[in-house]
């Protein structure tokens, strides 16, 4: 049993201190999505460091695309990765990955023009970490579903009257699908209660 002393706990707390300092000074960060030279959205995270609990929070920008966006799927994951060297019966240049999902989110955003994000890391998840057999890191993935080049217009119009236009939906249109990883820093928390020494007069 370790004996917990005050100079152990003003250390931890030094610790956490830096920790959430790297967080609380971590800016915004912002990415631009393409696909084939095409512009798809403007993705705008809160910051790019978090701790364990905390919220991912961001906004998508579809003002300055070029093709139309149908559907995202976020899901904030993290990926195990074991080095060959240490795999029972592993081929060279085999990398072993396990991936897990903690938060996912889906939205339907044809004709929107900004939509938000908002993905929680759960508090008993791990943070990263990395050695010389396993590392672990996080990654917000985002995936897209979008028109093409040769999609036809999504809204027909008739005209027959020049006092009134009607529109209806085309009953099928040319889709793609595709991906992209943002990376993410997720740093441990403290969850434990502080430890603190308690005196009792006894008469």
């Amino acid at each position: 049993m370790k004996l917990i002393t005050q100079h152990d706990d003003e250390s931890e707390l030094t610790t956490m201190q830096r920790l959430v300092m790297t967080c609380q000074s971590s800016s915004k960060v912002s990415f631009e999505i393409c696909k084939n030279n095409d512009h798809v959205a403007h993705l705008i995270l809160q910051r790019g460091t978090y701790r364990l609990g905390e919220t991912v929070t961001g906004v998508l920008n579809f003002t300055k695309c070029t093709i139309p966006c149908f559907q995202i799927s976020l899901f904030l994951e993290h990926s195990e990765n074991v080095e060959a060297s240490f795999l029972a019966r592993a081929k060279p240049g085999l990398v072993k990955a396990t991936r897990r999902v903690f938060a996912e989110q889906h939205n339907y955003v044809l004709n929107t023009v900004r939509t938000g994000i908002s993905l929680p890391i759960p508090v008993g998840s791990s943070p990263e970490f990395k050695t010389n057999a396993v590392s672990l890191s996080w990654v917000l993935r985002i995936e897209f579903i979008t028109g093409t080049k040769r999609s036809v217009p999504l809204m027909r119009s008739s005209a027959k009257d020049t006092n009134f236009v009607h529109q209806s939906a085309v009953e099928r249109s040319d889709v793609e699908a595709f991906e992209c990883l943002i990376p993410l820093r997720v740093l441990p928390t403290k969850t434990g209660k502080k430890a603190s020494i308690r005196s009792f007069e006894i008469f």
